[in-house]
C-alpha cells in the first residue's frame, strides 16, 4: 500500500511539473494591438525641417554660455523732470513692490547701466534702506537720513 501511495505521488508530481510546458500561457501579449490603425496613427512622427533650414541655431546656440540676446537699435528717449530725479545721483526707479510680505525698491544704475533689486534692510552705497513706501524711500547713514519721493512729482505738486 505504501508503494501504490508513492508511485501515485510520484506521477502526480511529475504530472504537475509537466503541465506549464503543456498549457499555453494564460496571458501572452498578442500583435494584434501594434497592427491596429489607431495604434499605428499614434505612431506617426511629424516631418521635421531639414537641419541646412536652422541656421540661425547653429550660428546662436540654445545653451551655449556665451548666448545674448540680439543687438537692438537703440531708441533716443526724451528725459522728464520725473526720468533725471536720480536717487544718490546715479540710481533711477525702475519699480516698487510693495505687499504685506515684502517691500522691494528696483533701480537702475545709470553710471553702470545695471539692473538692481533691493529690499528694506539692504545697503546702497553705505546707506541703510530703512523704508520703502508706495511714494518713498528712506535711507539712512547714522543720524543722516535722505527721503526720496518715488512718484516723481515736483514738491507743492
Amino acid at each position: 500500500m505504501r508503494l501504490l501511495v508513492l508511485i501515485l505521488l510520484v506521477i502526480v508530481a511529475g504530472t504537475a511539473a509537466a503541465l506549464p510546458w503543456v498549457l499555453p500561457d494564460p496571458v501572452k501579449p498578442t500583435l494584434r494591438a501594434a497592427a491596429s490603425p489607431i495604434f499605428q496613427q499614434s505612431l506617426t512622427l511629424p516631418e521635421l525641417s531639414p537641419l541646412t533650414s536652422l541656421t540661425v541655431t547653429a550660428a546662436r546656440p540654445l545653451f551655449a554660455p556665451s548666448r545674448r540676446p540680439p543687438v537692438q537699435n537703440e531708441v533716443a528717449i526724451a528725459l522728464t523732470d520725473a526720468d533725471r530725479a536720480l536717487i544718490l545721483g546715479r540710481y533711477a526707479k525702475t519699480g516698487v513692490v510693495v505687499t504685506s510680505a515684502r517691500r522691494i525698491v528696483m533701480l537702475r544704475d545709470t553710471v553702470e547701466n545695471k539692473a538692481l533689486r533691493l529690499k528694506e534692510g539692504d545697503r546702497l552705497e553705505g546707506w541703510l534702506i530703512e523704508a520703502i513706501g508706495f511714494s518713498t524711500l528712506v535711507l539712512r547713514d547714522g543720524e543722516q537720513t535722505l527721503e526720496f519721493d518715488l512718484t516723481g512729482r515736483k514738491e507743492g505738486e
